[in-house]
């Protein structure tokens, strides 16, 4: 089983915002960045190291941090795990935000 843990620093300790676990699709892969746009039914993230790269969302994807794709917010810190779709583009398996409080 792999895990993800996305942390931040917090009176000099790390605490977990997001941690998911589980064995994912062996195409899937993780993407970190910045959202920098939200459609209707995709989201575009500015990511680190693969530019900017747009995911398609379905009713099997699922979030941490937001209840669904309405609250995605342009400037909201995202981890995705993809896996390809068929039209090159990727599909959103789980979507992990940090919303600042």
């Amino acid at each position: 089983m792999r895990a993800a843990v996305w942390a931040a620093e917090v009176d000099g300790k790390q605490v977990a915002l997001v941690v998911a676990a589980g064995t994912p699709p062996d195409d899937a892969r993780r993407f970190l960045g910045v959202i920098v746009a939200v459609g209707d039914q995709s989201f575009t993230l500015d990511t680190q190291g693969d530019g900017r790269v747009t995911f398609t969302v379905t009713e099997r994807t699922r979030y941490r941090g937001v209840r669904g794709l309405d609250e995605l917010q342009p400037g909201m810190k995202a981890m995705v795990l993809a896996r390809p779709a068929e039209d090159d583009g990727w599909v959103a398996l789980g979507v992990g935000v940090r919303v600042k409080k």
